[in-house]
């Protein structure tokens, strides 16, 4: 055993004895990790900047291929804090989403949470041809 790997070994050790949920990764394990994870993710997202001081009611969305999408309204560019105000799953074509209730906020984020898969590999694919927003 090396000098390195008591000290990680050790380091280990400790962070179990102080949370058992936590977990200490060698350089080497990190760096597997990142890779297996990289082109992961658990959605994707349109972000429509409407200017200050809007209200938007209603979101078109023309989706060519089947998508599952969250409709979100914020006053800045991020899912917290971010208003959901319709979704639609495995749909195609025109969606259109109407808000039940005013929301306001300066961006639209339109999130998609499912997107069809292409072909017999692990190619997947999300497509907007168009984003209408009235209100």
């Amino acid at each position: 055993m090396t000098h390195r790997d008591l000290v990680f070994a050790s380091i280990q050790g400790m962070l179990r004895g102080l949370d058992p949920h936590s977990n200490f990764l060698t350089p080497t394990a990190y760096t597997t990790m990142r890779e297996r994870q990289q082109g992961s993710f658990y959605g994707l997202g349109i972000l429509v900047d409407l200017g200050p001081n809007k209200t938007p009611k209603k979101v078109e969305v023309y989706l060519p291929i089947s998508a599952s999408v969250d409709i979100y309204v914020a006053n800045d560019r991020s899912l917290d804090g971010a208003t959901k105000v319709g979704s639609a799953a495995d749909a195609k074509g025109a969606v259109g989403i109407t808000a039940k209730k005013p929301v306001p906020g300066q961006y639209v984020i339109v999130w998609f949470t499912e997107i069809s898969k292409t072909g017999t590999g692990n190619d997947f694919r999300g497509v907007v041809g168009e984003i209408s927003v009235s209100g």
